[in-house]
């Protein structure tokens, strides 16, 4: 009956893997040769070799997280000197910046003069504000700004 089978396929992209040789041993066991998806490429290797590399990438990456998770803790809690965890960041690559979004209510009172055919309510309108970080040096991302009030009074 197998020989009713097609030929195994050439090319098993695993993903995830498969730990054990019992899935594979219709296409050779743990020595079949395929191409494994290797960064951008593709690789020749067989499945002993890709479950391996798999492991040890998931478990090296798992070491990053918990070494970044832990430094940006102990750096929060004061545990390590600040240099001394900017120095580990720069080894590791690690950003240290924290994100923080900001809501500011700002009342702002300006006047100006208008001709008779103004409409005062267009003014508030045509407005645009800006933020500026003053002496420290921050880029902000993503300001917005929403009038959610106005008044005025003819003086």
């Amino acid at each position: 009956m197998t020989d009713l089978l097609p030929p195994p396929i050439d090319e098993i992209v695993l993903d995830p893997p498969v730990y054990g040789e019992a899935e594979y041993v219709a296409q050779g066991g743990a020595q079949h040769k395929f191409f494994a998806k290797v960064g951008s490429g593709f690789q020749e290797a067989n499945v002993y070799q890709f479950e391996y590399n798999q492991r040890s990438n998931y478990s090296m990456t798992n070491m990053i997280s918990e070494f970044t998770d832990s430094l940006k803790e102990a750096l929060a809690q004061e545990e390590i000197d600040p240099d001394v965890a900017q120095t580990f960041a720069d080894i590791f690559d690690i950003n240290l910046k924290r994100n923080f979004e900001f809501i500011v209510t700002v009342e702002y009172t300006f006047s100006v003069e208008l001709d008779n055919d103004t409409d005062v309510d267009c003014v508030v309108e045509n407005l645009n504000f800006e933020v500026s970080e003053g002496y420290n040096v921050y880029e902000l991302d993503n300001s917005d700004y929403n009038v959610t009030y106005s008044d005025y009074t003819e003086v």
